[in-house]
């Protein structure tokens, strides 16, 4: 390292080094462009001895002539005569067609040269990268363009090794010192990445490298080598490490189990979470297929969901059964998207994966209650339904029959009295007793339809509808019968007639209808009952709500009762078309 000590004393291979001119004494544009120099002097000194060749050739020419013996004549013509004929070509061919040539080529080769130097700077500029030339006898040191603008310099700076230290970071001087004093005395490689410092203190990173000439003494020449900015890089590295560290901090520390797969199914990645709930260490779980920790049952559906995301790239709320290290399962729902690389290709499957063996489990709780539940109002309904039957036998066969007695021996008291006050008190009471009558047989109607036990269904249905349709609302009734014998538990009759007199209500509430019909037939071993009007319709959005779960109170009792009793209801319907319900359950085996 070149710390203040050694800066004192001059490095290996400096010491014969003469010292740098100022640069008030260094020529113009020296250092900075010597190339095309040398071809200058050159081509001037070689024209000089092209002219001086052509003068002694003309002389030894002049000469010969004077010699040669002539014929009369021609003395006074034959000395430019022959000059000119004799002269010229031979002064061409032998010295001005050479030079020529010469020049033509030294001309190519320099636009040559300078196309080439254009592309180099080209090149460099594009790379950002520089190169330099240490002459350690003359400790001249040369920039190439793309080095001043690295190091933020202008070309009225002279470069010197003065000037490139001080453009180093000052944390990073030592360093670059002690590396350049390696690489000089013990020829270690140098190779070495530091900070400088731009005029106005904007910071950039430098990739140096270098190479140095000896001579057969083993003693240093000439230091050369290259600097490149690389400042971005390295930016755009600093920012990929955080992200891949900020990624890595997500991806172990998050709460659901996360793992990355290959496009065969191979196991890749996964986080701590997913360790913990399988129960396998790292290298147990790692390059492992997924039919490991996937339940067997569930394998072909898995490998459908990752086929899903090769094609679309991603796969939502997949449910699986996973298989932990102990053999015992948990429940899993997993969404996943395919990681691809710049050019859109794939290159993985990323898995976040919920742990939902709690949900299933109160899924399955909910499900098991909600049976009991639709067991326990069916039977609650059943109940409520004999217990009726049960009352209104009671207000029929003792109430009902009391209070007619009473009322007839009340008649007959009346006609044997001959006090007119008595007689009329009498026949209030008579009065008063027939209406009690009539309210006992219409509520015992209300609690259970007589007819129904005593007639059948077919009778109760067609006689309920003309009385309580018909005759109270005024709509038109009609009932169809295909008169098969149709039979039914006592259970299944009431719950019928039940439902069908609520469909019924709510075509006189609702509907708007003029006409109402009523079919019952045999299909089978069943029997289907339809409710059919002409009225308003329901919307098909309405109809599919009213076929499930969020049925309103009405439809939804319908349809629980029946499917307790292992029946089912449809519902056809379109606006202003009218309604169809149909109910279908099984008829009785006597």
């Amino acid at each position: 390292m070149l710390n203040s000590e050694s800066k004192k004393e001059p490095i290996e291979g400096l010491e014969t080094a003469r010292p740098r001119r100022k640069k008030s004494e260094r020529k113009k544009g020296e250092g900075t462009a010597p190339l095309g120099k040398r071809e200058y002097k050159e081509t001037v000194l070689l024209f000089i001895k092209m002219l001086v060749t052509i003068f002694l050739c003309e002389a030894a020419i002049m000469a010969l002539l004077h010699i040669l013996p002539l014929k009369s004549g021609w003395d006074i013509i034959a000395d430019p005569f022959l000059l000119t004929v004799l002269g010229t070509p031979i002064l061409y061919w032998l010295l001005v067609r050479p030079v020529w040539l010469s020049l033509e080529q030294r001309n190519r080769a320099m636009e040559a040269l300078k196309a080439s130097k254009a592309k180099l700077l080209e090149a460099q500029s594009v790379a950002h990268i520089g190169n330099w030339s240490w002459d350690l006898q003359t400790n001249e040191l040369l920039w190439s363009e793309e080095n001043y603008r690295t190091f933020g310099l202008s070309h009225q700076v002279s470069p010197s090794y003065e000037t490139f230290e001080k453009t180093i970071h000052p944390e990073d001087r030592e360093f670059v010192n002690r590396s350049v004093e390696d690489t000089l005395k013990r020829k270690k490689p140098y190779d070495i990445e530091f900070r400088i410092i731009l005029p106005g203190d904007t910071q950039r990173i430098v990739h140096a490298i270098g190479k140095v000439d000896y001579d057969k003494q083993d003693k240093p020449l000439r230091f050369f080598g290259t600097a490149q900015d690389i400042t971005k890089r390295k930016n755009a590295e600093k920012a990929l490490r955080e992200s891949e560290e900020k990624y890595r901090s997500i991806f172990e520390t998050a709460a659901n189990l996360i793992t990355s797969v290959n496009e065969k199914g191979i196991i890749v990645e996964c986080n701590n979470r997913t360790r913990e709930v399988l129960g396998y260490e790292r290298d147990e779980i790692i390059g492992q297929p997924i039919s490991k920790i996937i339940h067997p049952d569930d394998l072909d559906k898995a490998q459908k969901g990752l086929n899903e995301i090769l094609t679309k790239g991603y796969s939502y709320n997949n449910e699986y059964k996973m298989v932990r290290k102990d053999g015992t399962l948990i429940d899993i729902s997993i969404n996943s998207s395919s990681l691809k690389d710049e050019n859109g290709r794939y290159v993985r499957t990323i898995c976040i994966i919920d742990d939902i063996t709690e949900r299933k489990k109160a899924e399955e709780d909910l499900l098991e209650n909600r049976v009991k539940l639709k067991s326990l109002a069916s039977q609650l309904s059943v109940i409520e339904d004999r217990e009726r039957r049960r009352l209104a036998t009671e207000l029929h066969d003792q109430v009902g029959q009391s209070l007619v007695f009473s009322k007839t021996k009340l008649d007959m008291l009346r006609s044997s009295v001959s006090s007119p006050e008595l007689t009329e008190s009498l026949e209030e009471v008579c009065d008063y007793l027939g209406q009690v009558i009539r309210d006992t047989r219409t509520l015992t109607f209300d609690l259970s339809y007589p007819i129904l036990y005593e007639l059948g269904f077919e009778a109760a249905v067609a006689e309920w509808l003309e009385e309580k349709i018909q005759a109270k609302h005024g709509i038109e009734t009609k009932f169809e019968d295909d008169g098969q014998p149709k039979p039914l538990s006592d259970d299944i009759r009431a719950l019928l007639f039940r439902n069908v007199r609520e469909l019924l209500i709510n075509v006189v509430k609702h509907a708007n209808a003029q006409n109402v019909k009523v079919s019952i037939r045999k299909v089978d071993s069943q029997i289907r009952v339809s409710v059919e009007d002409d009225g308003v319709g329901i919307d098909p959005v309405e109809v599919a709500s009213l076929a499930g779960e969020n049925a309103g109170f009405g439809i939804f009792s319908i349809r629980e009762r029946l499917e307790q009793l292992g029946g089912h209801l449809e519902i056809e319907s379109e606006p202003g078309r009218g309604s169809k319900i149909t109910m279908t359950t099984q008829l009785s085996e006597k």
